[in-house]
């Protein structure tokens, strides 16, 4: 999942720090800025592929109204 989203240049631009920190019975939270956006505890399951991806591009277009636009043209431009 850290590949899938760091892995990705116009992605990287808008993260800041990543901390994944190690919980006991499975628990498996993602938080942008204080806002959870996946839990495994609260679904009851894992998280698709590409799932917290998604999730985690829809935070961050909520929070930076530029970013799509600017995600998109820098991912048009890669070959």
């Amino acid at each position: 999942m850290t590949a899938d989203i760091l892995g990705r240049r116009p992605l990287e631009a808008f993260v800041r720090s990543w901390n994944l920190i190690p919980d006991k019975g499975g628990k498996f939270e993602v938080t942008v800025n204080g806002d959870l956006i996946f839990s495994k505890k609260q679904l009851g399951r894992h998280a698709e592929p590409g799932e917290v991806l998604a999730l985690f591009r829809q935070k961050l277009f909520e929070l930076y109204p530029d970013a799509e636009r600017i995600i998109a043209e820098a991912e048009a431009d890669d070959p």
